[in-house]
């Protein structure tokens, strides 16, 4: 009778063309989605969605979780390697290269690749396994859950991936991301005509790493490790992404179970 989706990243407009268009409803986490959904509903000529900001469960429960973990052993500075998948992704594109480079600063390397990509990219990573044993200074993570490899790292180097925000937001920690030729043409952000909220997100809370600058690794590693605006750019990013923090599952609760009444109520 009544169709809402919950929104479990940043991205609106990124599932592929008209991918919410047919809810009645979104619950989400932040002001830029509800724009965006606006302006799609427009340029379309469709009916307006419910929308309804509500925060975003799974950051409450990993900050709450972080909250109750304490602080971090001392530990020699540890490098997390976590890209995403696919032909554009950071292990894809730099492989061996970016490895070699962070071996080479000296810190300790945790290399956690995207789940899917065990699967759709076994031969690229068993080969990536074979050159690069585990050894004193890395190490390959494959836990099913992210949260202890987050919280003991210090900095993290990926792509596009949506733990980038986890780490950066959550985790308040600094992060390095490698460029991205990303092409829009199947997602909603092409109607659009515009850069998509990662993009232009991720400049503000860390470095942008590219082809010529691998090469300069520990020297971008140790200026983020060092430069506080990057703290403050990631405090005002959550703050515009994250609504009513900590209260997202019981928003929900609530709104569902209105929803519910007056469906009811009406039918």
């Amino acid at each position: 009778i009544y169709y809402i989706h919950m929104l479990h990243g940043m991205e609106v407009v990124g599932y592929s063309f008209f991918g919410v268009d047919f809810y009645d409803a979104l619950l989400l986490s932040a002001e830029h989605q509800r724009g965006e959904i606006r302006e799609l509903e427009r340029i379309r000529e469709e009916e307006a969605k419910e929308i309804t900001l509500v925060g975003i469960p799974y950051w409450d429960e990993m900050a709450k979780k972080l909250k109750e973990a304490g602080d971090v052993p001392a530990h020699e500075i540890t490098v997390l390697l976590a890209p995403s998948w696919r032909e554009m992704a950071l292990l894809s594109r730099f492989g061996p290269r970016i490895i070699d480079a962070l071996l080479d600063t000296g810190y300790h390397i945790i290399i956690r690749p995207h789940p899917q990509s065990f699967t759709s990219e076994k031969e690229m990573l068993d080969k990536l396994m074979e050159k690069y044993p585990e050894s004193d200074q890395l190490e390959w993570n494959r836990d099913a859950d992210n949260f202890e490899v987050l919280r003991r790292s210090d900095i993290m180097v990926s792509d596009y991936s949506g733990v980038v925000f986890d780490f950066a937001l959550v985790h308040d920690k600094p992060v390095i991301c490698a460029s991205v030729e990303w092409d829009s043409s199947l997602y909603d952000l092409e109607w659009l005509n515009k850069t998509s909220w990662t993009q232009d997100s991720l400049p503000r809370i860390g470095a942008i790493l590219n082809e010529d600058s691998i090469s300069s690794i520990k020297e971008i590693i140790d200026a983020c490790l060092k430069d506080d605006s990057y703290k403050q750019a990631r405090h005002k990013l959550r703050d515009e992404a994250w609504v009513y923090q900590g209260e997202g599952s019981v928003r929900i609760a609530d709104y569902l179970i209105e929803k519910y009444h007056q469906i009811s109520e009406e039918s």
